[in-house]
Formats: C-alpha cells, structure tokens, sequence
C-alpha cells in the first residue's frame, strides 16, 4: 500500500465530520481493528478508538 503524507490527518477530519459519516469511519477502524492486534494499536494510538468499544463490538 503507497504511504501518503495526508491519509492520517484525512482519516481524523472524516472522524470529526458529521455524525453519520464520522460514525461510519468509526465502524471501519473498529473492523479493521478487530483483525489484528497490530490494527487495534493503531486503531487506539492514531485515531483515538478506545479499546472498549473495539472488544464490545466483538459480540
């Protein structure tokens, strides 16, 4: 996957845009962030998706 200087910062605009869309991204982050424990640090460290709502979304 190509690195972009921007995808981080785009990524925490989406998270802070409105309510539908930002929990939309939630949801991806948090999916993704249940494939791997790698995923679920970055999950925690680069978008502030607390490691609750990843493990209660596992049920």
């Amino acid at each position: 996957m190509e690195r972009h200087p921007d995808k981080h910062f785009m990524v925490r605009q989406g998270l802070s845009m409105g309510e539908k869309f930002s929990e939309t991204l939630r949801e991806v982050i948090i999916d993704l962030a249940k494939k791997s424990k790698l995923n679920a640090m970055r999950a925690e460290k680069l978008y502030r998706v607390d490691r609750e709502s990843i493990e209660s979304s596992e049920t």
